[in-house]
């Protein structure tokens, strides 16, 4: 977000998430920036983490 990745772009990895899991259509510096964010290798470590998740908080289910 701000040159070299940092705490800004980690916490924008939920946002990016969102817009890939919505499918919301992005172009140009926009679509590049949420791939990189999604291919940060401790972005991909933390959804490969979620998918072996097996809890489930029942409070917290719609």
């Amino acid at each position: 977000m701000f040159g070299e990745y940092s705490i800004a772009d980690a916490m924008f990895a939920p946002i990016a998430l969102r817009f890939e899991g919505y499918n919301i259509p992005l172009e140009g510096l926009a679509q590049a920036y949420v791939q990189n964010v999604l291919a940060h290798p401790s972005v991909v470590a933390w959804i490969e983490a979620g998918k072996l998740e097996r809890e489930v908080i029942a409070e917290a289910e719609i």
